[in-house]
Parts: C-alpha cells; structure tokens; sequence
C-alpha cells in the first residue's frame, strides 16, 4: 500500500530541508525549486506521489529561508511554475523523488493546498462560465 499524502508530504519536506542544508542555496536556487515544486507531481520511490498548490509550494520554500534567517520571497504565481531545473531535479532524483508534469484538468487527490488557499466553507465551490 503507497503512504498517505501526509506522509509523502513529511518525507518529501523532510528531503528538501536536507537538500537545504546541504546546497549554499540562494535566491535563484530557491526560485527554481518554487517552480519545481508547482505543476509538478513528485513521485518516490516505492510509490505515490504529491504536488503542492502555488501558495502552500511558497511557503515550503519560504520555511526553508527562515530556517537560515533569510527574509521570504515573493513566489506564487510569479512565472515558470511547472519548471523543473536539471539541478532540482538531480538533488531530489538523489534523495529517492521523480518530477512528473501535473494535468490541471485532473482532479488529483495528492494535491496539498495551503490552509490558505482551500476552498470556500459554507457551500459549493462553483465556477461561473
């Protein structure tokens, strides 16, 4: 049986703070794993997958920064999203993780939303056409 969402979202975070650790990252390299983390579903090793909203994908990055003192950046919705450099992709691929362009026109029960960004309370999401 493939872990829960949860628990792919722990282990992938758990993987980026490693991978934080390790690299002297900076402002681009943070941007790139931004772009990296949305419109991608991050598949490990032995099953399952995640993939993150724009919102809740900032904050991950941003909550790295904060751990070395580093002042946050503006990323959601700033461009590229989707966008998986060869140097995210080596990194995670090394920690057991593979990038697989997410379908937005698939509904996709392994998507994490920000606690900000969910949907509406008190009826129905609609969209008007």
């Amino acid at each position: 049986m493939a872990p829960s969402t949860d628990e792919l979202e722990r282990t992938l975070l758990n993987d980026l703070q490693t991978l934080h650790d390790m690299v002297s990252s900076d402002d681009s390299f943070d941007r790139d794993l931004y772009r990296a983390l949305t419109g991608t579903q991050w598949h490990r090793e032995g099953g399952g997958h995640v993939s993150f909203s724009f919102k809740r994908a900032e904050e991950i990055v941003n909550a790295q920064r904060a751990r070395k003192d580093r002042d946050p950046l503006t990323l959601n919705q700033t461009g590229g999203e989707g966008t998986v450099s060869e140097r995210i992709a080596s990194a995670l691929r090394d920690q057991g993780w593979s990038p697989r362009p997410l379908d937005p026109d698939v509904h996709d029960d392994s998507h994490v939303d920000s606690g900000a960004d969910g949907p509406p309370r008190g009826g129905t999401h609609r969209k008007d056409v």
